[in-house]
């Protein structure tokens, strides 16, 4: 389903003219159009669960920073954290995983030299209680880090 052929002018007229039953064979089948269209419907009457949603990354937001982690400037349900260096950002997602939690480390070429962060990626179904959760595992885990980097004179 789609594609795409880089070509010069002649070529395109080629094809648009001998080549049809290739070009209309990649059409969406109807069963994903409908897919589609009854997924619009479904989002379209999810007011109550954005409205969940925002508040659940306005909560995690909010003890994040209150426990010292930079969660950058964007609002939407996805809450970066800052952590920097790829190491330590790897090393809190490794710790994270082992507590339960499926959290990405986002590192370069993604993202920019010095910001590897945490990408924490909510749902209107979490609750607040493994968000808290989450939140004493990460203020654990950077404890953890800073106990073992000073253990060996770092």
């Amino acid at each position: 389903m789609g594609a795409f052929v880089c070509c010069s002018e002649t070529l395109k007229q080629y094809l648009v003219n001998r080549a049809r039953t290739f070009i209309f064979s990649t059409a969406l089948p109807p069963y994903v159009a409908a897919q589609l269209r009854a997924t619009v419907g479904i989002v379209a009457a999810a007011d109550s669960e954005r409205s969940r949603l925002a508040s659940l990354h306005a909560f995690l937001r909010g003890k994040l920073r209150d426990a010292g982690f930079e969660t950058g400037r964007s609002d939407s349900q996805i809450v970066p954290v800052m952590l920097g260096s790829n190491e330590r950002t790897v090393q809190f997602a490794d710790a994270l995983s082992q507590a339960g939690f499926a959290v990405r480390a986002i590192r370069p070429p993604t993202v920019p030299a010095g910001t590897s962060r945490l990408r924490l990626s909510l749902t209107a179904a979490m609750q607040l209680p493994m968000l808290e959760r989450l939140v004493g595992a990460m203020i654990s885990i950077r404890e953890q880090l800073s106990a073992s980097l000073c253990s060996t004179g770092l």
